[in-house]
């Protein structure tokens, strides 16, 4: 029930979708909110990881634009 995609996969309304979730045991919450976490965890780590490899990349495209730029300028 922490996961959209697979809930939506696999209820057909509303009504279904109450009767499955109370159904469930306070165990079988926890292992689905403990699988839903970790995953998030993941998607953050993945995420965070390539927006640092994006900043240093603009970084360097930076500093290798001005130092061209002060090179054109040098050399005028």
């Amino acid at each position: 029930m922490f996961n959209w995609g697979d809930t939506l996969a696999s209820v057909d309304g509303y009504s279904n979708f109450a009767t499955t979730v109370t159904a469930q045991s306070i165990d079988d919450v926890h292992k689905s909110a403990m699988a839903e976490l970790w995953t998030a965890i993941l998607q953050h780590q993945r995420r965070h990881k390539h927006m640092r490899y994006g900043i240093h990349t603009f970084r360097f495209a930076l500093i290798s634009f001005v130092a061209a730029a002060v090179l054109v300028i040098v050399t005028r």
